[in-house]
């Protein structure tokens, strides 16, 4: 496999091996003591999914294998770390809205650090507008996507951006948890973020909240966050280590 330059891994068990590339632990299934992954030469991709009211799928159990074993037990507003490093900080708001009237649900997020050239992408529900019109995203301190369609790219190349109608199937079966009707009911308003190095951010947009996938490649260093520490080991993902 590594004569092969695409390689990033292997998986071997009951006496086979097999090559693997675009490694991606949203799509990966359980090995059950049967099977081992081994990464050779990059990092994976992970995936973290924040829906409703405060439900959260680790980057080491995006497809809930585990259950949903991070659903935040406070239930109240304010701002989470979903993601804190050394290199990268993504903070989630929860608040309150007429469709989450008790139990607060997602409604915008922050995200810098050295990894993405501490820059700053902040979304956030603003109102008084109901539904994509009240939400608002800034980069550096600067607004971006004011109308639908909408597109932005940053001049240091950093961040590819854009405001549309984009199927929540295609980014994760869970993506419409809650706000965006049933599975195959078609495309809705959502912001859609592509950050070097590897990040990208999916948010689907209701009437006062949102839901969120995030995508990263897993880099050095330790992790922290209700997205969990990325170790790929599901049974550390509990509320008392995070």
């Amino acid at each position: 496999c590594l004569d092969t330059e695409a390689c990033e891994a292997i998986v071997f068990g009951q006496s086979t091996c097999y090559g693997r590339k675009d490694l991606d632990t949203q799509k990966c299934q359980p090995g059950s003591g049967i099977f081992t992954t081994e990464i050779l030469t990059r990092m994976p991709l992970g995936t973290c999914v924040v829906v409703g009211e405060k439900h959260v799928l680790t980057f080491d159990s995006p497809l809930g294998h585990a259950g949903n074993i991070s659903q935040l037990t406070d239930r109240k507003a304010g701002d989470y770390h979903l993601v804190s490093s050394d290199d990268l900080q993504i903070q989630g708001r929860f608040g309150y809205s007429d469709h989450f009237s008790a139990e607060a649900a997602m409604i915008g997020f922050a995200i810098t650090g050295d990894l993405i050239a501490n820059n700053k992408l902040v979304v956030e529900y603003t109102g008084p507008a109901k539904g994509y019109a009240g939400f608002k995203a800034w980069w550096n301190g600067k607004q971006i996507l004011t109308s639908l369609p909408g597109f932005f790219y940053s001049a240091d190349h950093f961040l590819a951006a854009k405001l549309a109608n984009i199927d929540p199937d295609e980014m994760h079966d869970k993506a419409r948890h809650t706000i965006g009707g049933e599975v195959g009911s078609g495309a809705l308003p959502s912001y859609l973020f592509d950050l070097m190095p590897d990040i990208r951010i999916y948010c689907l947009l209701g009437e006062d909240t949102m839901n969120m996938v995030l995508s990263l490649r897993k880099f050095e260093g330790a992790m922290d966050g209700y997205c969990g520490n990325f170790n790929c080991l599901t049974k550390d993902d509990t509320l008392e280590a995070l």
